[in-house]
């Protein structure tokens, strides 16, 4: 089978390098870790030795071998304010929870960063 596009004729995208005159740099930080409602939360779990994961089978029972018995589980992971993010009410339901979470983290990311 022969390729319809000629290797030596194709355009070929080229990179220009950035200087530090066009740098950006978004310096924030945000996260969702165990049993914290943030990064300064989770830090000061780290830093006091709390124990962030546990045994209880309030989400998931312990049924499969695959499954670990100890997990660390997320705060308020059912809120989201779709309001804000400007989400209609279909939109919002039918949403993958990940989506929510990552729109939540960037603007968290963002004003951790100064940029509001």
């Amino acid at each position: 089978m022969q390729s319809s596009s000629n290797p030596t004729t194709s355009s070929v995208s080229t990179c220009t390098p950035i200087t530090s005159d066009d740098s950006i740099v978004i310096s924030g930080i945000a996260g969702k870790y165990p049993r914290s409602d943030s990064v300064e939360h989770f830090a000061e779990n780290l830093y006091n030795k709390v124990d962030l994961v546990d045994d209880k089978e309030d989400r998931w029972r312990h049924l499969y071998a695959g499954i670990p018995k100890r997990l660390g589980k997320l705060n308020n992971l059912g809120k989201f304010d779709a309001e804000f993010f400007n989400s209609g009410f279909q939109e919002t339901h039918t949403m993958d929870p990940q989506q929510r979470l990552l729109l939540e983290h960037c603007y968290e990311a963002l004003l951790d960063a100064g940029l509001h």
